[in-house]
């Protein structure tokens, strides 16, 4: 399954994509992924494959 971007209000999808990497690398990936390139993209593919269910960006 792709990720697919979701657009804010004004439409500003090169922003949301911004923001959902900012929290992918500061919020929800832990050090443990960092450990190997194999395990960065295992790790990324868990947390885009769960996005909006496990991993919730609030704009409000």
């Amino acid at each position: 399954m792709r990720p697919r971007a979701v657009c804010d209000a004004q439409g500003n999808a090169h922003q949301d994509i911004e923001i959902l990497w900012k929290f992918i690398k500061y919020e929800w990936i832990d050090i443990e992924a960092y450990s190997s390139q194999n395990s960065l993209i295992e790790y990324l593919k868990k947390v885009l494959d769960n996005f909006g269910h496990e991993y919730v960006i609030n704009f409000a």
